[in-house]
């Protein structure tokens, strides 16, 4: 019995290893070329870039990646490093990511010079070296809950059971398995080692605990600043006000603090470096037009919506929050309060980000990283339970959320489960469904097959370079883009985003009522508080308009805060007169829209 939890631990890496080794690692379809993909390619980027090429030129170092991933153009480099050229480039990702996956790096540059690919950072033994780091980092994180759980006295099976649980009954599974190069794993297992010596230097203050809390802390900031939140873990684990009050009094006053401070410098200090090395100042804020929105917080979609909903994808952690709240209200009033600040803090901070969903993501992904801190509550709770019934309980719905995460884990990884923008609706239609029938069901209805196009009339923005309208246009911006670096945008000073204005000389000529003009652009709406509308005109000189197409917009977007396509179709009557204008652009007095990649066709309907 008491090595069990060290052969359950073993079994979760080796499950995830079959995962990988049979739908990552793969060469005959390709999957192992997106090991690393999305904002992996930001954090793996200063790994090629200072270790191989000696510079931070991150764009050249990722042009690597369209040699494994073809079709695919340099332009997808913008998303995450900014700038032109390598004298302005900046890495929006911090460095922390590329510190842990250093010593795979270095193996795979081995590897790959032995066996004859290319050392560029991307080839297959990077990929592969990426996602045995991943099940590294999960094998370390399980490991020390499991020794925290230990310090706490928790039994052998309850830790097996809490081990399991969190391995394939949230999406951490997901994120050790199919995007090793996202930070959650690593987070992950660096919040348990910080939790475990947190501990142990509240039993007693030791250099070792100390140095480990400081490498750990140090490098979850220099991952994510926010992570420093972590810190707030400390209450919980010390279990009482005085014991807190009495640990951080020692921290103050012991000369072993300064050399762990000085760690936790050191480390933090990597970050202010690199901004230094690559922009020439000691502080950059590498996300402009992306922040946080404290005023506006997303509390409870982030939790309970079925667009990215915590409690909704991973249920579970529902109970793994809810059940210890209940105890410790009843048996321990100050674990209570240090657990429910945190959970209220955490849920605040992550759901103020401007994208509260974060994007094409499995469930609600920042949760990950703090999937320890939720184990050691759950566990130490479990403490207060003598019931069998309530064990068995607990056993059925640990099982039936393993399957629940595991029957949606293959959904997303098929396409069945979209990336963003579910509804209620959508959701029960596929509930539990694998079948390849609803693959790819989500996606709307492309309108444009209905038409038959005049393609030499058809014109397009995507307001880089902005042809409609003044190039000094006002409602550009580079606050939000779904390509490139800058939008247009309406709000209430500025009504109308540039649009398309020419006159109806220069469009086809057919028989009245039979061209229609097809529209088809990306919207974003941070809030749905707007009265957004595509407006379709035609109008002689400065006369009123004698067309007027109105669509509305907002009933037309599920989710807020994600870019959502929208196609629309009007069917044009008789043109007055050949220098009549026409105006295709939206339109919006109240709050805020953005609109990107706007095409403008003209065509007959089938």
């Amino acid at each position: 019995m008491k090595r069990l939890p060290q052969l359950t631990i073993i079994l979760i890496v080796f499950f995830c290893f079959l995962h990988d080794k049979h739908d990552r690692w793969s060469k005959d379809y390709g999957a192992w070329t997106t090991v690393i993909n999305s904002d992996g390619y930001g954090y793996c980027a200063y790994l090629p870039a200072i270790v191989l090429h000696h510079n931070l030129d991150f764009k050249n170092a990722l042009h690597a990646v369209t040699k494994v991933r073809t079709g695919l153009s340099d332009t997808y480099a913008d998303m995450y490093i900014l700038g032109s050229n390598d004298k302005e480039q900046l890495n929006k990702c911090f460095v922390g990511i590329a510190v842990m996956l250093l010593p795979f790096f270095l193996i795979a540059c081995v590897f790959a010079k032995l066996f004859g690919y290319d050392v560029d950072g991307f080839s297959y033994p990077f990929q592969i070296g990426v996602s045995i780091a991943a099940l590294f980092y999960l094998f370390v994180g399980l490991w020390y809950i499991y020794k925290l759980l230990k310090l706490y006295n928790v039994k052998e099976v309850l830790i097996c059971g809490i081990l399991l649980t969190v391995a394939f009954a949230t999406n951490l599974f997901y994120y050790t398995t199919m995007e090793p190069s996202m930070p959650h794993i690593y987070d992950f297992s660096l919040v348990a080692v910080f939790m475990y010596y947190a501990k142990r230097s509240i039993d007693s203050i030791q250099l070792k605990s100390l140095l480990m809390m400081a490498l750990s802390l140090g490098i979850l900031i220099i991952i994510r600043p926010t992570n420093a939140l972590v810190v707030l873990v400390i209450p919980f684990i010390a279990g009482s006000f005085k014991s807190t009050s009495n640990y951080i009094r020692s921290i103050v006053t012991s000369k072993q603090t300064v050399i762990a401070a000085l760690l936790l410098f050191a480390i933090v200090s990597l970050q202010f470096i690199m901004w230094h090395a690559q922009t020439g100042h000691w502080y950059v804020w590498s996300y402009p037009g992306e922040g946080f929105n404290f005023k506006h917080p997303h509390f409870t979609d982030i939790l309970f919506s079925y667009r990215k909903g915590w409690f909704v994808y991973t249920p579970i952690m529902f109970f793994m929050v809810l059940v210890p709240l209940i105890i410790f209200l009843r048996k321990d009033m100050f674990r209570f309060f240090s657990l429910l600040a945190l959970f209220v803090i955490i849920t605040y901070i992550f759901s103020s980000w401007w994208s509260w969903s974060y994007g094409g993501s499995f469930g609600s992904r920042p949760f990950v990283d703090y999937y320890p801190f939720f184990c050691l509550a759950f566990g130490i709770s479990m403490g207060f339970i003598n019931s069998g019934w309530y064990k068995f309980a607990g056993i059925v719905i640990a099982v039936l959320c393993m399957k629940l995460n595991l029957t949606q884990t293959r959904q997303y990884e098929s396409l069945i489960l979209p990336v963003d923008g579910m509804t209620k609706a959508s959701y029960w239609k596929i509930f539990m469904k694998t079948d390849p029938e609803y693959i790819c069901w989500f996606e709307p209805k492309d309108i444009s097959k209905d038409f038959d196009f005049m393609e030499k009339y058809t014109v397009s923005n995507d307001f880089e370079n902005n042809t409609w309208g003044p190039k000094t246009n006002t409602n550009i911006t580079y606050a939000y883009s779904r390509s490139g670096l800058r939008s247009t945008f309406a709000n209430k000073t500025l009504p109308f985003t540039a649009g398309y204005v020419d006159t109806v000389c220069n469009m086809p000529v057919t028989q009245p009522g039979k061209l229609s003009v097809f529209s088809e652009f990306w919207i974003y709406m941070p809030y749905k508080d707007n009265d957004a509308k595509l407006i379709v005109s035609l109008q002689q000189g400065d006369q009123a308009a004698y067309f007027w197409n109105v669509v509305s917009l907002p009933e037309l977007v599920d989710s807020c805060n994600t870019w959502t396509r929208i196609q629309s179709s009007a069917v044009l009557p008789s043109f007055q007169n050949k220098n009549d204008i026409m105006k295709v652009m939206v339109m919006n007095t109240q709050g805020i829209v953005y609109v990107d990649d706007f095409v403008v066709k003209f065509g007959i309907h089938k």
